[in-house]
């Protein structure tokens, strides 16, 4: 790999710091370093009459006498290198693992266009290349035809899934990563089906590679702007499109051979190479996402940090619940000193799409609507709920389905609605009411037919005692770990209300 061996020579900035003199000697000369290492000059102060400025990048500099020319050649090559692909100020003004997520998206890259010259010559069998009696009318059709699936599925998952990136990025480019996976798999094992298939799995797994085009250009972006922190953004997409263009063209040359040399491996083994090419592109993808620290909270890091707060082993007195002939008492949970930061969350997230069963779950941000029905509660009580609303910014209550409630099953969940006017810290603060509230009701018996509501009821009140007494805590500990609580990820069901 001569584009990641040159790059790890690359990473660290041009060091003249062994040619400086001793703080007591004389000042020889200043250098001028530009931030993208990319330029550097020399201004001599050895002789006054004979002070020059030198530049590095034209290859026209006087550099001291100590400096031989191989050594200048060799700064000007490593500037113009470094300037090229990687960003203005790395690694100091670079989040920290640049280098390797970029080794392992070229490992990605790399690994895909190899299976994609394999798909492509599975393609043209199929629609009768170097076949007798194959027509240019008949391939140009099947083309149209496919390329027209692609087309309709980008659009089509661009419609239900635009909203949804943001909330989920990490899951979200995955899914693109396993799309392709699919789409370039269905390509492959087309030219071995019956010929009435073939069509038809070639048009799916172009949407396949549609779907994927769409999520991974729009995760795209949220990634570029997480390694552009204390950079430029245009600069970073401009680094990362000089290296995929590097990476492309040794693709390439590493397909040319392959596609050579695969038209004489058995199809058994072919297919075992393909599925190690596969598998190396899941890999390096997952690696990826891995390396990635995002400090903002979607829901996903929020509940993690919750449940490490609330819920691990160094509570050992947890929220306890008793139930009495009175009630349910409920005992405030100590908050820890501790709180994952996000390097820790970034280690265990999970980056698929599983499902994550919750004993109570939380509808955050929905219509009032909604909120009105699921609660339950009496247009008075829904009336002083909006009271508190002005203070809080958003409204919650412990619900649970009325279907299940007449079978005697009911089950508790939490609904939110949020205000127009919630601000990210105060969408936080919500769900870390309504995770606080979940967890309290999670320890209730299910509602009774007709039962009262006064177990939530004293729940719905110590969630909120203890928001009152631990948020702040929260919020510090946030801030001191490293968590921008100024920023929002959180997924909602899309509402917000307002009060007319």
């Amino acid at each position: 790999m001569a584009m990641v061996w040159i790059l790890v020579h690359l990473a660290s900035p041009p060091s003249l710091s062994t040619d400086l003199p001793h703080s007591d000697e004389r000042i020889r000369r200043v250098i001028s370093t530009k931030r993208d290492g990319g330029h550097f000059t020399v201004f001599s102060l050895a002789d006054s009459e004979d002070s020059t400025a030198a530049s590095s990048s034209s290859g026209r500099s006087e550099l001291n006498s100590r400096l031989n020319v191989g050594r200048v050649l060799l700064r000007n090559v490593q500037s113009g290198l470094r300037s090229t692909f990687l960003p203005s100020g790395y690694p100091a003004r670079t989040p920290p693992g640049y280098l390797r997520y970029s080794v392992w998206s070229w490992v990605q890259d790399l690994s895909t266009q190899l299976r994609s010259v394999l798909a492509t010559q599975r393609v043209l069998e199929g629609v009768g290349v170097g076949r007798e009696g194959a027509t240019a009318l008949s391939a140009l059709l099947n083309f149209l035809v496919r390329d027209g699936c692609g087309m309709a599925a980008s659009l089509a998952f661009t419609s239900a899934a635009a909203s949804r990136f943001q909330s989920d990025v990490k899951r979200w480019r995955i899914f693109a990563d396993v799309m392709v996976d699919i789409g370039i798999t269905l390509e492959v094992a087309a030219s071995a089906c019956p010929p009435t298939l073939f069509l038809p799995m070639i048009s799916l797994g172009n949407a396949c590679k549609a779907m994927c085009g769409v999520a991974a250009g729009a995760c795209g972006g949220a990634i570029n702007l997480h390694w552009a922190k204390g950079s430029d953004i245009s600069d970073i997409q401009a680094k990362f499109g000089a290296q995929h263009t590097v990476t492309g063209s040794l693709g390439l040359v590493f397909a040319a051979f392959f596609a050579k040399s695969v038209s004489t491996v058995p199809g058994g083994r072919l297919w075992i190479l393909y599925a190690a090419l596969t598998a190396l592109h899941v890999m390096a993808n997952l690696r990826c996402m891995r390396i990635i620290h995002f400090d903002v909270f979607n829901t996903t890091r929020l509940r993690l940090v919750l449940r490490a707060l609330f819920e691990s082993g160094t509570l050992s007195n947890k929220t306890a619940v008793t139930t009495a002939e009175n009630g349910s008492v409920f005992e405030n949970p100590p908050f820890p000193k501790t709180m994952p930061t996000p390097s820790e969350i970034a280690q265990i997230e999970p980056l698929l799409f599983l499902p994550q069963p919750a004993s109570v779950p939380i509808y955050f941000g929905v219509s009032f609507d909604r909120f009105a029905k699921l609660s339950g509660k009496p247009r008075a009580e829904l009336e002083d709920s909006l009271l508190y609303r002005e203070h809080e910014s958003y409204i919650i209550s412990s619900a649970a389905s009325s279907s299940l409630i007449s079978m005697g099953n009911g089950r508790r969940c939490v609904v939110v609605a949020l205000s127009s006017e919630c601000t990210p810290i105060v969408q936080i603060q919500a769900y870390y009411h309504a995770f606080l509230l979940a967890r309290l009701l999670s320890h209730l018996k299910p509602f009774e037919r007709n039962g009262p509501r006064e177990d939530s009821d004293r729940a719905e009140s110590a969630a909120r005692q203890q928001v009152q007494e631990y948020w702040k805590s929260f919020v510090d500990a946030a801030h001191h770990k490293g968590w921008d609580l100024t920023k929002t990820q959180l997924r909602t069901q899309g509402y917000e209300i307002e009060i007319q």
